[in-house]
């Protein structure tokens, strides 16, 4: 019964954690010294949101840049879907 319970636990908090993980990755800050969370849109005119979406969906910048606007918006939703798309 302990052994199920811990089990349990533990299923839990790597569940949390993906959960969190997954949060992060689809917001950026809108400003580096800053810890406020951006809302869920690529800022293409901001350095700092470029090299971070970049890193985070594995893109170059013109391929950033390039999916943004095939996506039809600077919706990180939308761009992934794009993305998923050109899989």
């Amino acid at each position: 019964m302990v052994d199920h319970l811990q089990a349990l636990a533990a299923a839990e908090r790597q569940s949390a954690a993906r959960d969190h993980l997954a949060e992060l990755e689809t917001h950026m800050p809108d400003d580096p010294s800053k810890t406020a969370l951006d809302r869920k849109l690529i800022s293409l005119e901001e350095p700092h949101e470029v090299q971070w979406w970049t890193k985070a969906l594995g893109l170059t910048e013109p391929e950033l840049r390039l999916a943004v606007r095939n996506a039809g918006s600077n919706s990180v939703e939308k761009v992934r879907e794009y993305l998923a798309q050109k899989k």
